[in-house]
């Protein structure tokens, strides 16, 4: 009997067991608006504790889902549905059957407004990639920082693409972006890399929201900085620690304004930089090893109001103003303290936003933003410069360039569900007006091959500039796009998009680019499998339209001489031939296609691993070329009446494949992200001025890119001790070696360009060394008296540690870190660096919030 008594209870037991693992309930419902309307379109995701990512679903067109959960007891339904509050429903799960819900949404959007209204917490939602790059204002300050610039930061996790990384701030991308590190809410890079709303692929964009105040309770904090050269060690290429001193004071304030419903956020800067430059250089008397002193002044605010009236409108109002002078700037390595110059820069920035929802749940979000700036660099000088190749270059800076530009751009994005899919639909137009002088090179620069044709007084070529020397013109770009997201299965997610983008500066019209992202999240959703492929046009770069304009008909000549008298500088009549910058007629933009392949895989509670694939493909980049080169073998040119006739064009190329790993989460004690990339880019130019060695045979420059650098190994996160009161956070940067031009530092060719290269060598056949720096900062944190506060939650902030020593230690292995190449093999220093970055350096911070 007992046997028999055992035998049962065990299958009683194994019965229940089985039911416990294998059964699931399944939760249904229906979502409807205040009035009772069904909303389709609505995720609905099932919360609990356990890794992995939840399980979800959409609702129908009626309103209705249906999800099944293995998790029994109490759960949180959340729904979201752009255009109303998020919702959060407790349920108990008891039965295979729990009671059908009905949960209603209001319209309006959480206390938090989200830039992006589709970064909803659907896992398959193309907002949802794990290899996203972001940082909030806890892990910027754990992070170290060099005087609070993130620059370092953002160029480890980036991707730049022929148009250059481009920066959104608070929903807008813009020209100019000088936003105080204190005032950044979140930073983060390739989100959604193939959303239709911006120009630029996701590795190659930053997303900056910015911070904004309390409506109830004033918060703030302050900081100092700073760095000395007696917490530096010596620069590799200098003969005595150079001198520096360096100190920034920030403030941060925000809190209620006027009356209820407004509220505000200041944030301040003040950078007073002593630093000095190295100088490296090869003179006729010798080595010249100096420091040179390049002082510098910055000072940055960023105020913002915010006004919510309602659930359903909030208007922002932001300005931000940048105001920057450095002293003898330009001098190092070869430059020597003759070729020092100054350079200022005001910057103004007012950017409007009005976020507003209507009573058909369509949400609005229109964006102003107006910019007005002035930047001066050098000053008029008469005298000539001398340009040694591998040796100095001496004499005054040929730097006289005045910019001056307004902007203004208009955009209004509407997010709207149809047909239980959400689609998004905006434009943007903006016009900028620059007025620009350059009288820049008006002295003129001799160029001499080696350092003993110099002392013999045989230049073999002298170039200068002379006649009207500024402009004034208007240019206009703007761009509408489409994009939808919808479920055709509980695991599968597509968004599609459609753009078209503009620019009167160029003629082509058949700028329109498709793009499309998939997530695939079969059974517990913990792998997930996304793809993409989109088209994206970059614009053409002010600075190639303003070239083009300065070095029109009546415009800037530039004449260049071979072989002329020194130091009797040769004049040329107003009819001599010079040469011209063009734009070409059938200019068109550059156009880049890119597409992934990617597994995700969560390995617990907001840690993942991700690896991916990439190819990327730009045609039309904008390169220069000469269109009237001497014709051999009596060197004449087609053209007699002009030199060189530089034609900007769209004939550049270049390709990317990059293989990528990436870690977001906890490691032990680690928080944060570690990425390996292997990739192998090539293209066939520097840059829109970079010309070809042979302008007849420009193809072949195709050749290893200068940012091609085959293995990239970069970290960054924090760990922390006795409950976090000590910590040490780290930015680690291995990069393999990068390649570099080698040239004879003559005009071989005599095209009047100097980018001659030996007989046999091919464009960036150098081979520099590799990439290493480790950056850390070391925290210890304390308690500190706050001000009298009526928060409810002051009580618990007291307890809070606020008042943060931290010790930055910058390069801390003391690596040479080589910038520049000697590359003219004429030169006794061929082959050799005579430039590098900061040596180990020490940076002490001090910050209290309250």
């Amino acid at each position: 009997m007992s046997a028999w008594r055992a035998a049962v209870v065990a299958s009683v037991f194994c019965c229940i067991a089985a039911r416990a693992g294998a059964q699931t309930a399944i939760v249904r419902g229906t979502v409807v608006d205040d009035s009772g309307g069904a909303l389709p379109g609505a995720v609905v995701v099932l919360v609990t504790d356990d890794a992995g990512n939840p399980p979800e679903t959409t609702t129908d067109g009626t309103g209705s889902f249906s999800v099944a959960s293995t998790k029994w007891g109490v759960v949180r339904v959340r729904v979201e549905l752009a255009g109303f509050q998020t919702a959060d429903v407790r349920l108990t799960i008891a039965s295979d059957e729990p009671p059908p819900l009905r949960i209603a949404l209001k319209v309006g959007f959480d206390e938090e407004v989200i830039v992006a209204a589709t970064a909803g917490g659907s896992v398959l939602a193309p907002t949802r990639n794990a290899d996203a790059i972001e940082f909030d204002p806890e892990s910027i300050r754990r992070l170290p920082s060099d005087a609070q610039d993130l620059r370092t930061l953002v160029e480890n996790f980036t991707t730049a693409v022929p148009g250059g990384v481009s920066v959104v701030v608070d929903g807008v991308e813009t020209d100019a972006a000088g936003i105080p590190a204190s005032a950044i809410h979140r930073l983060i890079i390739n989100r959604n890399p193939y959303s239709a709303e911006f120009r630029s692929p996701g590795k190659s964009r930053v997303e900056v929201e910015t911070e904004r105040g309390s409506r109830r309770f004033y918060h703030g904090s302050g900081a100092l900085f700073f760095r000395s050269s007696a917490l530096q060690a010596r620069n590799a290429f200098a003969a005595s620690t150079p001198e520096m001193t360096r100190s920034l004071n920030e403030a941060t304030l925000s809190g209620p304004l006027f009356a209820n419903g407004w509220s505000f956020f200041v944030s301040a800067q003040r950078l007073v930089d002593d630093g000095s430059a190295v100088i490296d250089a090869l003179t006729p008397d010798g080595a010249v090893r100096a420091n040179v002193r390049t002082p510098e002044r910055r000072g940055t605010v960023l105020g913002r109001a915010d006004f919510r009236p309602n659930k359903t409108d909030a208007i922002t109002v932001r300005y931000d103003l940048f105001d920057d002078v450095e002293h003898d700037h330009g001098v190092g390595g070869f430059r020597l303290p003759e070729q020092a110059y100054t350079t200022t820069e005001l910057r103004h920035r007012l950017q409007v936003n009005d976020h507003r929802i209507f009573s058909s749940g369509r949400l609005s979000d229109l964006r102003v933003e107006a910019i007005s700036s002035d930047r001066s660099d050098g000053a008029p000088t008469l005298a000539p410069a001398v340009d040694v190749a591998g040796a100095f270059v001496g004499g005054p800076a040929q730097i006289d360039l005045r910019d001056r530009f307004a902007s203004l751009q208009a955009e209004d994005i509407v997010t709207m569900s149809i047909g239980g899919r959400q689609v998004r639909i905006g434009g943007r137009f903006k016009t900028r007006w620059s007025d620009v002088t350059d009288g820049s090179d008006v002295g003129g620069t001799y160029r001499f091959q080696s350092l003993g044709r110099f002392s013999s007084g045989a230049p073999f070529l002298f170039g200068r500039r002379s006649g009207p020397a500024s402009a004034a013109y208007a240019t206009t770009d703007a761009n509408v796009f489409a994009e939808a997201s919808f479920r055709p299965s509980d695991a599968v997610g597509i968004t599609t998009g459609l753009r078209y983008d503009w620019q009167s500066a160029v003629t082509g019209w058949n700028n329109v680019a498709p793009r499309v992202a998939i997530a695939f999240a079969p059974g517990d959703r913990r792998t997930i499998y996304r793809g993409g492929v989109g088209v994206f046009y970059q614009t053409v770069p002010q600075e190639a339209l303003t070239r083009a304009r300065l070095f029109g008909d009546g415009g800037l000549r530039e004449t260049s001489f071979e072989n002329p008298p020194y130091p009797a500088r040769p004049s040329a009549s107003a009819s001599a031939p010079a040469a011209r910058w063009e734009l070409a007629p059938d200019l068109g933009l550059p156009t880049t296609l890119q597409t992934n392949a990617a597994v995700e895989r969560s390995l617990g509670r907001k840690t993942s691993l991700t690896i991916d694939y990439q190819f990327l493909r730009t045609v039309d980049a904008l390169r220069a070329r000469d269109v009237n080169p001497p014709r051999p073998p009596a060197g004449l040119r087609l053209d007699p009446v002009r030199l060189n006739v530089f034609r900007i064009e769209s004939i550049g190329e270049s390709r990317t494949n990059a293989l990528s790993a990436t870690f977001r989460g906890r490691l032990a004690g680690f928080h944060g992200t570690i990425q390996y990339t292997w990739s192998s880019t090539i293209d066939d130019g520097s840059g829109v001025f970079d010309l070809p060695a042979d302008s007849a045979s420009p193809s072949g420059e195709l050749a290893r890119a200068d940012s091609d650098r085959r293995h990239r190994f970069n970290a960054a996160g924090t760990y922390g001790w006795r409950r976090d009161r000590l910590r040490v956070g780290g930015v680690l940067a291995l990069l393999s070696g990068a390649p570099f031009d080698i040239l004879t530092g003559a005009d071989t060719n005599h095209d009047l360009v100097v980018n001659d290269r030996p007989d046999g060598v091919s464009r960036n056949q150098g081979d520099g060394p590799g990439f290493s720096q480790l950056d850390l900062r070391f925290t210890t944190v304390f308690r500190a008296p706050r001000p009298p506060s009526r928060d409810p939650e002051s009580a618990k902030r007291e307890q809070t540690d606020n008042l943060e020593l931290n010790l930055d230690v910058f390069n801390a292995l003391n690596r040479i870190n080589a910038t520049t190449f000697v590359a003219v093999i004429t030169s006794p220093l061929f082959g050799r660096a005579n430039a590098a970055r900061t040596a180990r350096a020490a940076q002490l911070s001090l910050r209290y919030r309250f």
